[in-house]
C-alpha cells in the first residue's frame, strides 16, 4: 500500500512540475524574459524596471551578470561574471569595446552635490578590472581602472588614465588625462608613458580575445547568449 501511494505521489509530482515549467515558459515569453532559454543557469541577467529596459549589442554578457533598468551596452564589449549594472535611477551607458570585470558594480544615485549628470557614461576602449565600484561617474576612452578601485559620485576620469588597484577617487574629483593615480584617497603618481599606453592597448586586446573564447565555449555547452534588444 505504501509503495503504491509513493509511486502515485511521484507521478503526480512529475505532472505538476511539467505543468509548472510549461506555465513558466509561457509567462516568460509574455514578459520577454529569456531566462527559460538558458540550459544551465536560470539567472535573469536582463531585468526591466518600470518601462526601462536594458539592451546590448554584439557583446558578451556572462550568464550570471545582471543588467537592470536603463543599461545600454554597445558592441564588442563584455560584462563579466557576477557584475551588476543598475540603471534604476539614471542611465548607465557603456560604449563599444568596454570590459567590466567580475563582481564589479555600476550604479547611479538620484542627486549629486556637483552639477554633473547622475548617469554613468563609460566611453569606448576602457578596461574596468574585477571588484570595482562606480557610482554616477564618467570614464573617458583608453583608461584602465585597476582591480578593486572605487569611483564615487560626480567623479570624472579623463582620457588615458590608469588607476592602480585599490584606488579610491572621491566624489566630484577629476583625474586629468594621461596620468597614473593610486591610493585612498587617490594621489598623483606620474604621467602615462608610451609603455603604459601600450599596457592599456594590450589589456583591451586580451579582454576582447577572452570574451570571444568565453562566448564560443559557453555557446558550445548550450548556454543561451542571444543578443536581446530593448522591446518596443
Amino acid at each position: 500500500g505504501k509503495a503504491i501511494a509513493k509511486n502515485f505521489l511521484m507521478g503526480v509530482s512529475y505532472i505538476l512540475r511539467d505543468a509548472g515549467q510549461a506555465l513558466d515558459r509561457l509567462g516568460s515569453k509574455m514578459t520577454d524574459d529569456v531566462a527559460y532559454l538558458e540550459k544551465y543557469s536560470r539567472h535573469r541577467k536582463l531585468m526591466p524596471i518600470y518601462e526601462l529596459w536594458p539592451s546590448y549589442g554584439n557583446s558578451f554578457i556572462a550568464p550570471n551578470a545582471s543588467l537592470v533598468g536603463e543599461v545600454l551596452v554597445g558592441n564588442n564589449s563584455a560584462v563579466w561574471y557576477g557584475a551588476v549594472l543598475k540603471g534604476d535611477k539614471f542611465a548607465v551607458r557603456i560604449h563599444d569595446n568596454v570590459f567590466i570585470g567580475e563582481n564589479s558594480s555600476i550604479t547611479t544615485v538620484y542627486h549629486l552635490p556637483t552639477a554633473t549628470p547622475s548617469s554613468v557614461t563609460i566611453a569606448s576602449n576602457v578596461v574596468i578590472e574585477e571588484g570595482c565600484s562606480l557610482i554616477s561617474c564618467i570614464v573617458d576612452s583608453f583608461s584602465l581602472i585597476g582591480k578593486g578601485s572605487s569611483i564615487q559620485g560626480g567623479a570624472k576620469i579623463e582620457r588615458g588614465v590608469i588607476l592602480r588597484p585599490g584606488t579610491v577617487v572621491g566624489p566630484g574629483n577629476t583625474i586629468p588625462s594621461y596620468t597614473i593615480w593610486e591610493g585612498n584617497p587617490a594621489k598623483y603618481v606620474r604621467d602615462v608613458t608610451e609603455a603604459d599606453f601600450k599596457l592599456i592597448e594590450n589589456a583591451l586586446k586580451s579582454q576582447s580575445e577572452s570574451a570571444k573564447r568565453n562566448f564560443d565555449l559557453l555557446s558550445s555547452l548550450g548556454h543561451n547568449l542571444t543578443t536581446i534588444n530593448t522591446p518596443k
